[in-house]
């Protein structure tokens, strides 16, 4: 299964269509530099943390399928999602078992059928009939299996990209996701009421010289709750929101995608309501009101008002989660004082005793502490510059989504509504000055407007007579456009060939897109000829002469040529 960019797409992306993941260049960038770390036994496990619906399970499947297309002969990427649903011990280390192996195979033979649904273990020995030593381990799981040895099962496999990995005598790298829930979906036993910790199977595994471990957890303080000793073998990657480019970027992706008309002045105000997070602006495009209008910022404020009102809005349920769980967890009456205490002050930050102090709570200051801890680890609240000072989140549609929910009839509700729309009105005007004064479009953020823009006018090129001055001698003047994108490639055996995509932007003059393809070393052969056609440029312009043939050949494929001697760009 391929991908719009070649992709490998050998775990199936949670975020659906392989399309919809945009940005995190710098995080993947992180993962890779970490990986080269690995290669040389010089990292250490990593645990990327951020509260639910932050974008961990797309990044790392992301990077599962970078490392799977790469195909690197030292790095064997094995990919376990940890279920949301209640095992008995013995099930889980068999499924635990079964998918580390059927990745590893899967990656050796280049076969994904086992990615999504794990081999059983008879199809493991099947795999693995002519490797005795790995034919050997499977027959030992199969023999605690079978003997019901429940503790030895899980011993070993939980342990198994170890010991591959020394068998083998590669780097294996062990993605697991959403690590949290490991400590509350495995029993002992059917009927057994509490789960088991088994996340100190990892914490307290001695680090492997060839496994490398990647862990997510949407605890976003989780390493500080596990023993000094522990947290210091982990390095801590905190996933935050996007960049303001991958904002936008994303809101361009997700109008083309879902076939939804925007304006830039809505596309960017979407982008900084949704405080540049991607499940917020996920919700904005895939939300059940109507009539939706995305063209206007007063069309996408109702849309926003609708989200975050409980039961109806996705926004407003994912919020409400957190304070089913944690809220009640911690203490109902006091966590949701503190909580509205501190989002009313934005980003100004208290101490534990100011806090204690000017809301009067009646308990111990240690029992304040803890549950302070709780709240900043579920992501309801944030720690300031110090760690023993605490702050508001400063997100709008969080303090939406509190109000609503918790004080629907309250006076604090009238004096937080108006403050929010105080803030939204701003954030419009200011949106509407940025737009006129032509907001500077840059990187990831513009090519994806522009691609949005040409799916939307239902174009794939633009109409190249309108630049030409007759087919014997093209001239394009691009003086309305501006680069947008560039890279190098070589297909089809041509040397450095580099494309640049250019976006047109003359007011009144309609949206256009140009694809330059230039190229230092002239195709010769009609097979390459037709690998730029099938590359569909728009554009072809060498350095070089271009031959007769070579410009019929072009020509009857749609294609402009030009050279160096009758093109340029103003």
């Amino acid at each position: 299964m391929k991908g719009s960019t070649d992709l490998n797409i050998a775990v199936r992306e949670e975020i659906g269509s392989p399309d919809l993941f945009v940005g995190r260049q710098r995080e993947l960038d992180h993962l890779l530099d970490w990986l080269g770390l690995a290669k040389k036994n010089l990292s250490k496990p990593m645990a990327l943390l951020a509260r639910r619906r932050m974008g961990k399970t797309a990044l790392v499947q992301r990077f599962f399928n970078v490392l799977y297309t790469r195909n690197d002969s030292e790095i064997v990427p094995v990919y376990f999602r940890i279920p949301e649903k209640r095992y008995h011990l013995r099930d889980f280390s068999d499924l635990f078992y079964r998918t580390l192996l059927s990745h590893y195979f899967a990656f050796q033979t280049r076969q994904t059928e086992f990615i999504e649904n794990p081999a059983d273990l008879s199809q493991l020995k099947e795999l693995a009939r002519e490797d005795a030593a790995i034919l050997g381990d499977i027959r030992i799981m199969q023999g605690y299996l079978e003997q019901a040895d429940q503790k030895n099962a899980w011993d070993h496999a939980h342990r198994a990209c170890h010991r591959l990995s020394a068998l083998k005598d590669v780097r294996i790298v062990q993605i697991l996701d959403a690590f949290q829930l490991l400590d509350s979906s495995v029993y002992e036993k059917e009927g057994a009421e509490k789960p088991l910790q088994l996340t100190s199977s990892h914490l307290f595994t001695r680090p492997s010289k060839h496994a490398s471990l990647i862990l997510t957890s949407c605890d976003v303080d989780w390493l500080s709750q596990i023993p000094e000793k522990m947290s210091a073998r982990f390095d801590a990657y905190y996933l935050g929101h996007f960049q303001e480019n991958e904002a936008l970027a994303a809101v361009y992706n997700y109008a083309r995608c879902y076939e939804h008309e925007i304006s830039d002045e809505s596309a960017l105000w979407i982008s900084r309501a949704c405080n540049k997070d991607p499940y917020y602006i996920a919700c904005i495009f895939e939300s059940r009101f109507s009539p939706k209008d995305l063209t206007t910022v007063k069309g996408v404020r109702e849309v926003l008002d609708f989200e975050t009102s409980y039961p109806k809005g996705r926004l407003a349920r994912l919020w409400f989660e957190y304070f089913k769980d944690e809220i009640h967890r911690v203490n109902d009456r006091d966590a949701k004082r503190v909580v509205l205490y501190l989002t009313q002050l934005g980003l100004r930050e208290r101490t534990r005793h100011q806090i204690q102090g000017d809301l009067d709570l009646k308990m111990h200051a240690q029992e304040l502490e803890e549950r302070l801890q709780q709240l900043v680890a579920a992501g309801i609240l944030a720690r300031g510059k110090a760690n023993w000072t605490f702050r508001g989140l400063d997100d709008a549609i969080f303090e939406m989504v509190f109000h609503k929910t918790f004080e629907p009839e309250g006076e604090n509700l009238a004096a937080a509504t108006r403050k929010i729309e105080e803030r939204m009105d701003a954030l419009t005007a200011q949106v509407a000055a940025e737009i006129a004064d032509d907001y500077p479009y840059k990187d990831e953020a513009a090519e994806k407007r522009a691609r949005y823009k040409v799916a939307w006018d239902k174009q794939s090129r633009l109409p190249l007579k309108d630049l030409s001055h007759g087919i014997g001698r093209p001239l394009a003047v691009f003086g309305a456009y501006v680069l947008v994108a560039k890279k190098i490639i070589s297909p089809g055996g041509v040397e450095t060939m580099e494309y640049k995509v250019y976006e047109k932007r003359a007011s009144g003059s309609g949206m256009g897109l140009i694809v330059e393809a230039t190229v230092r070393t002239l195709p010769s052969t009609t097979d390459q000829c037709d690998h730029l056609s099938e590359e569909t440029y728009t554009l072809f312009f060498s350095e070089q002469s271009i031959e007769k043939t070579m410009q019929r050949l072009l020509w009857e494929s749609g294609i402009l040529s030009a050279n160096g001697a009758d093109y340029r760009i103003y």
